[in-house]
């Protein structure tokens, strides 16, 4: 495996790192698709999929935001839907001009170095929350 969830990526909601965990997966997956020389159909297959479980990881995410008002939630949408919107372009511009290693591999590595930047910042900040809301409601 190229990339690896560790730990130190842990935001303490079960689901959530469930979730960034299987994002890992498939950005390794990706990469590892495009090395193989595998078909287009296999790697879009793998590009869908992984563009489908952004947006539903992100809903997570969000859900915990709107339910628990999350103070700082306006900031982590956007960042969420920029994100959204740079993949989608990327994914437009493979549909156009096909699957060269270099488009793959910039787009693997632009997904893991968000993921990274974005878990320790954006995501540990609304675990932190989400953990002092879920103790609360639960006494």
């Amino acid at each position: 495996m190229a990339i690896q969830w560790t730990e130190a990526l842990a935001v303490g909601i079960d689901d959530i790192d469930t979730q960034h965990k299987e994002l890992f997966r498939q950005a390794d997956r990706l990469l590892e698709a495009s090395q193989k020389g595998i078909g287009m159909e296999e790697l879009n297959r793998t590009l869908t999929f992984l563009g489908k479980y952004v947006i539903d990881h992100f809903g997570t995410e969000e859900r915990y935001m709107d339910r628990f008002d999350y103070p700082a939630a306006r900031i982590h949408k956007k960042e969420h839907a920029d994100f959204v919107a740079e993949f989608v372009k990327t994914k437009e511009k493979i549909d156009r001009e096909g699957a060269s290693l270099a488009v793959l591999f910039q787009m693997q590595k632009r997904i893991v170095e968000w993921l990274n930047n974005h878990i320790r910042k954006e995501d540990k900040a609304l675990g932190v929350y989400l953990k002092t809301k879920l103790v609360t409601t639960h006494r």
